[in-house]
C-alpha cells in the first residue's frame, strides 16, 4: 500500500505515513476521506443474527408433540449392534468383569460410567482372560492411558 501511495501522491515516505497512516476502530491502517482499508484478521467480535423462532406450519398448536424418551443414562451412546472388534464373546466376557468388580472403578471407587479396560492390550484372535481386564470408570479410563500419570502408577500396583 505504501509503495502504490507514494507512485500515486509522489511524496516521500515519511509524508505519505504522516498523512494516510492512521489509527481507526483500535488499530493502525491506511485512511483517506474517512474510509479505512479493512483487514478481517484483526476483527476480534463476530456478530451473528438472532434466529427468531417461527412455528412449524405442518403442526397445528393444539395438536401435542411425541417426544423421544431415551430410557438409557446416556442418550448419545448408540446401541449394540451385533458386532464388536474383540469377538462375539466380549459382551459376556464384559458382564461377567463388571459383576466380579462390583459394577464400580477399581482405583476410586465411583459407580457412574464403568467401563471394562484390558491391562495388556488385546490381540485379536485371543481370548479375553480376566486377570487381563479391570473395572475402570472413564475418567480414570482416560488418565491410564498416559503412562506418567499417577492413576497409572496405581493400576500397576493393583493385582486381581
Amino acid at each position: 500500500m505504501e509503495l502504490w501511495l507514494r507512485k500515486k501522491t509522489r511524496l516521500r515516505v515519511r509524508r505519505v505515513y504522516r498523512m494516510y497512516y492512521r489509527r481507526c476502530k483500535g488499530s493502525l491502517t491506511w485512511v483517506d476521506g474517512g474510509k479505512a482499508l479493512y483487514h478481517p484478521g484483526t476483527q476480534t467480535r463476530i456478530r451473528y443474527k438472532k434466529y427468531r423462532h417461527r412455528p412449524n406450519p405442518y403442526l397445528e398448536v393444539q395438536d401435542e408433540l411425541d417426544l423421544p424418551y431415551h430410557l438409557s443414562p446416556y442418550p448419545g451412546k448408540r446401541e449394540w449392534q451385533g458386532y464388536h472388534s474383540y469377538g462375539e464373546k466380549w459382551t459376556a466376557v464384559r458382564q461377567e468383569i463388571l459383576e466380579r468388580d462390583g459394577f464400580c472403578c477399581r482405583l476410586c471407587g465411583r459407580k457412574e460410567r464403568v467401563e471394562v479396560h484390558h491391562r495388556r492390550k488385546h490381540r485379536t484372535n485371543k481370548e479375553h482372560t480376566p486377570e487381563n481386564l479391570i473395572t475402570l470408570c472413564s475418567t480414570c479410563h482416560r488418565q491410564v492411558r498416559n503412562p506418567r500419570s499417577n492413576t497409572h502408577h496405581q493400576l500397576s500396583q493393583i493385582s486381581t
